[in-house]
């Protein structure tokens, strides 16, 4: 009896390999690994489980949605770089982006000669939380831009305007939006060349 237990337990290990290794094989060559992270890049959770003796089944998977685009070039070009990837709200680049149009979906445009790599954070997670805010915040708004370009030594982000909105990703902008959502209220920001919300507590505009 213990030996038939003990079989049948391999069985079930050798079948969950086996399926692991198809999922994998199934999400194409770009597919890479995590255990910490997604179990599979392009999908945000995957769900597996072995219902003995026999049943293989997935239970839940949620693939990953896109929230932005994110273009890297080397060098300053006219219009979008050369490599575009897709990104989701966790800052994770999952795919490569074939087209991009207008300027309906966020766009983070950065000119450096940093390696961007599928299935990892374009920005380390605590700028990139405090960046979420703000992309979350300019998405929910009437902004005449969605495009921002990437500073990521000065570690600042600058929309596009007008008016023209910067940003730094050194500190919490809750504050900084909230008091944007007042100023709107009494300035015509439109009617404005850019707004600094680049020190703490102070916001600067012309």
């Amino acid at each position: 009896m213990y030996l038939e237990s003990k079989a049948k337990k391999h069985q079930a290990r050798r079948r969950f390999r086996r399926l692991f290794w198809l999922l994998v094989l199934a999400a194409g060559a770009a597919a890479v690994v995590y255990w910490q992270e997604p179990l599979l890049v392009f999908y945000q959770e995957v769900q597996l489980a072995l219902n003995p003796p026999d049943v293989e089944q997935i239970l839940k998977e949620q693939r990953r949605q896109e929230f932005g685009v994110y273009c890297l070039s080397p060098e300053p070009v006219e219009g979008l770089g050369p490599d575009c990837y897709l990104f989701d709200k966790e800052g994770i680049i999952f795919a490569k982006a074939k087209t991009v149009v207008g300027e309906v979906i966020l766009r983070v445009e950065e000119v450096s000669d940093y390696q961007a790599k599928i299935g990892q954070r374009f920005l380390p997670i605590s700028q990139w939380s405090n960046l979420l805010k703000i992309l979350d915040y300019i998405s929910r708004g009437s902004w005449s831009s969605s495009v921002f370009r990437l500073k990521r030594d000065q570690e600042e982000i600058i929309l596009e305007g007008p008016p023209k909105l910067l940003f730094s990703l050194r500190f919490d902008p809750e504050k900084h939006l909230a008091a944007l959502t007042e100023l709107k209220k009494k300035v015509k920001v439109e009617n404005l060349a850019y707004l600094d919300l680049r020190v703490e507590d102070k916001i600067f505009y012309k």
